[in-house]
């Protein structure tokens, strides 16, 4: 069972694999075949091709167990997975959906009817233009895959070259290699070809998607750059991002300007990614905190109204109360002062007592 992979070349390779055989399980690097956009910019699937002998028919449900990244990358991104199937001698492809983790299910159109059928298939998912140029022709033209597409116009592209796992096999870092054929990695630096020289097209069509890519999912996306002058040396920089001024290195740190040898580069890669989930957890502890201070304000607040609004729902019957109090005694002063009923019609003046002790004295 042959499982895609265009992008790969035997540096990469060895790479990858001394890195593993390093650091697994703690951290593993995986490729992925491939994760389609349309023209929205929008992630539509994660997608993994393999071809088989017909012996091997049977055994097709252990590409699973191939791709963890791939699997990964799904979930975190929430996408279909498609396991697209070629066995050598047949006229069409098997496409699978990879569902809940645990099983494959037959897709609706598992059996396109002609290879144009699978390539308007394939047009529902990738929507962009294919602008990177494929380097091994020999062995491009030995894919099924590619032979359907280019016949409709189509290219696969959309590879990545490493998905760094952990142990839990969650997604930590995007990993792109850059290799350089006439420079070394002292004179190397991807962001020179982002916009083209005299002799090729810019690339920086190719970059938007991984850094679209790691800003959806949160993650680092590392940049390692080799040379086929030298085998044992590489440079590496984390990308922050692609737009119309360039390609951006964080701290302005190019891969030329961080070059490692091999066993320091993995060494290298390792400290990024751990700086960086120590950050996410400084960062999460950090709104915890926050949000813990933010509930105790918001207590402490509703304290402060409930006690106002009790406050204010006690005294008012006390005020009640003393006028109530207040009540009796005035009605009893009035008594006091209105000792005699008033004579004559209902509206003649009332006579107070002081008046009446004034004309006493008045007549003496």
């Amino acid at each position: 069972m042959k499982r895609y992979s265009l992008g790969s070349t035997p540096l990469v390779d060895t790479f990858i694999n001394s890195f593993n055989n390093r650091f697994s399980p703690e951290f593993v690097i995986y490729p992925v075949s491939g994760i389609t956009m349309d023209r929205n910019n929008h992630f539509t699937a994660v997608v993994e091709y393999f071809e088989l002998d017909t012996r091997e028919e049977r055994f097709f449900s252990r590409a699973s167990e191939m791709c963890p990244a791939s699997i990964a990358l799904a979930s975190v991104l929430q996408l279909p997975i498609y396991f697209i199937f070629y066995i050598k001698g047949s006229s069409n492809f098997l496409i699978y959906n990879y569902n809940d983790n645990t099983h494959f299910t037959k897709s609706i159109i598992d059996t396109p009817e002609t290879h144009s059928d699978f390539a308007k298939w394939w047009m529902t998912l990738k929507g962009t233009i294919q602008t990177k140029k494929f380097y091994k022709k020999a062995e491009y033209s030995s894919w099924k895959i590619n032979e359907v597409l280019d016949a409709s116009g189509f290219k696969w592209g959309g590879d990545l070259d490493g998905v760094l796992l952990d142990s839990n096999n969650n997604v930590q870092a995007i990993i792109e290699f850059r290799k350089s054929t006439y420079k070394t990695v002292a004179e190397y630096d991807p962001a020179d070809y982002y916009f083209g020289t005299k002799y090729r097209k810019g690339d920086y069509l190719t970059w938007y998607p991984l850094t679209h890519l790691a800003s959806e999912i949160r993650r680092k996306l590392i940049l390692v750059t080799l040379s086929m002058k030298q085998n044992d040396k590489c440079g590496i920089a984390i990308v922050e991002g692609s737009d119309r001024d360039g390609l951006h290195y964080a701290n302005g740190i190019k891969p030329s300007q961080n070059i490692f040898d091999f066993d320091y580069a993995y060494e290298d890669i390792v400290a990024i990614i751990n700086e960086f989930v120590a950050s996410i957890n400084e960062r999460e502890h950090d709104d915890v905190i926050k949000e813990d201070v933010a509930t105790e304000i918001v207590q402490e607040s509703q304290l402060t109204q409930d006690s106002i609004e009790e406050t204010s729902i006690v005294k008012e019957p006390v005020i009640e109360a003393s006028k109530e109090k207040e009540q009796p005694e005035i009605i009893q002063e009035e008594t006091l002062i209105e000792e005699q009923p008033s004579v004559g019609k209902e509206d003649k003046p009332r006579k107070s007592l002081w008046q009446k002790i004034l004309n006493i004295f008045k007549k003496k």
